[in-house]
């Protein structure tokens, strides 16, 4: 056998072993359908075939389609195994411990007039006794100024005091329910403590239903916004919306009654188990996301078709972690579909003002973003954006999701159709006591028929096997 030709033959065993390792790394990610790697699988075989036999002739023109083939399988290896061991990364490190495992909580001292330290020495500093783990806060603070601490009592008068030390939420309440103007207040000083969360024991088994408690926070990064329970169906191919109203008066476990957007501020899973006593269903995991990363997933699949049966205009405006919408332009929404990109989208998912059903109306057009997410990251076009997408959705979550449900998960919804239903709790607003009693607020109190309608929806789909 002349040397040419054993030089042929290794080159041919050598893609054929690239391509033995690029199957096997494209198997290992486990959310490829079995369709597509028998797929892939056909065609790099077919590839190898007709490459190995052409450079085993001596046809001018063959070795030409020869050298093309193995740059084609050369380019389809580095490019592919770069995705693949880009994917196996991302899956490992955000669904493998990216539990919530600890809470940060900032406290603010403000006043309308600058003071140094000196200047504050026995000066009444008001604060509020529900704000959470205060008593840590103020030994903190009582380390760097001698003041005289008081409890202010009620919280509506707090903005009326001097000075007054709160945390950073309860100075976002009092923006939002009584028009505090930030630029009318100097922070003298911010102190940052942070809190251990208790775990939960989350079962990894694989599992046919599951519901997911999804959570999305505001600018404050503290109170959420936004309660969904996503149900899936693996079996059925099934998966239902359930709208959760932000403004829910409910029992919050050791704290008493609140509304929901009230008490994310103390941890995620508190608003997971009120919802889940209230409801009476079991809620598996938790995912929470975060607002910046949620612009940059949106940009990063290229934006969403969003269709709007009404046409209006934002009352907030185009920005991104401020309240101050006097910083940016309003949005007009067509009646009809239209293309939106990230800050868009986020920004017709805040609005409620606009519409005579307030939060209610909100909910809705949370849940149809959500579906339209969902849909947009099918396109195929996504594939060239891949990197950018994953890289997107870096940092943008906390959950506690096994990493085998996530990737059994994608690998069924790539596979097949699923149905998207969505349904939301009814019910009227109402005033009611909010922050554990020191103020009054709007609440949302449930119709018990229409939580329960809801609750026989998620358990029949959960219960579902064919």
């Amino acid at each position: 056998m002349s040397k040419s030709k054993i030089v042929k033959i290794i080159i041919s065993l050598v893609y054929v072993v690239f391509s033995a390792i690029f199957m096997f790394k494209l198997n290992s990610m486990n959310i490829i359908p079995n369709k597509y790697l028998l797929l892939v699988l056909g065609v790099v075989i077919l590839l190898n075939v007709i490459a190995s036999s052409c450079l085993l002739l001596k046809n001018k023109w063959l070795k030409i389609i020869t050298v093309i083939l193995y740059l084609l399988l050369t380019v389809v290896f580095v490019i592919g195994i770069n995705y693949v061991d880009k994917t196996n990364d991302f899956i490992d490190k955000t669904f493998t411990n990216n539990e919530i495992e600890s809470v940060k909580i900032n406290y603010l001292l403000l006043s309308k007039k600058d003071y140094k330290d000196n200047e504050l020495y026995n000066k009444d500093i008001y604060y509020n006794a529900t704000d959470d783990h205060i008593e840590e806060a103020l030994l903190e603070l009582n380390k760097e100024i001698t003041a005289n601490m008081k409890d202010i009592k009620d919280i509506s008068k707090l903005h009326e005091k001097g000075i007054f030390f709160i945390t950073e939420y309860t100075y976002d309440e009092l923006q939002e329910n009584y028009g505090i103007n930030p630029n009318d207040y100097k922070v003298l000083k911010k102190i940052e403590l942070e809190f251990k969360v208790e775990k939960e024991e989350v079962d990894k088994k694989k599992k046919d239903s599951y519901n997911i408690y999804l959570a999305a926070k505001d600018f404050s990064n503290n109170r959420i916004d936004l309660n969904k329970i996503i149900t899936v169906n693996t079996k059925t191919k099934e998966i239902l919306i359930t709208s959760v109203n932000r403004f829910s008066y409910l029992e919050i476990e050791g704290k008493g009654k609140n509304r929901l957007s009230s008490t994310g501020y103390y941890g995620i899973q508190y608003n997971k188990k009120a919802i889940e006593k209230e409801l009476g269903i079991e809620i598996d995991y938790y995912f929470s996301v975060e607002t910046s990363g949620f612009v940059e997933l949106v940009d990063a699949i290229g934006g969403i078709e969003y269709c709007s049966d009404v046409s209006y205009t934002t009352t907030h405006a185009l920005v991104l972690g401020t309240y101050d919408d006097t910083k940016g332009k309003k949005l007009h929404v067509k009646k009809g579909c239209q293309h939106f990109n990230g800050i868009e989208t986020l920004t017709v998912a805040r609005e409620r003002n606009a519409f005579s059903g307030w939060i209610t109306q909100r909910e809705r057009n949370a849940t149809a973003i959500l579906e339209d997410i969902l849909i947009a990251a099918k396109k195929p076009s996504n594939i060239t954006r891949y990197p950018k997408i994953l890289d997107a959705m870096e940092g943008l979550y906390k959950t506690n999701i096994p990493k085998e449900t996530i990737q059994e998960g994608i690998k069924t919804l790539l596979n097949d159709k699923w149905s998207i239903k969505s349904q939301e709790i009814d019910g009227e607003y109402g005033m009611n006591k909010i922050l554990f009693g020191k103020d009054r607020g709007y609440v949302y109190y449930w119709n018990k028929d229409s939580a329960e309608k809801c609750r026989k929806e998620i358990n029949n789909l959960y219960s579902k096997t064919s």
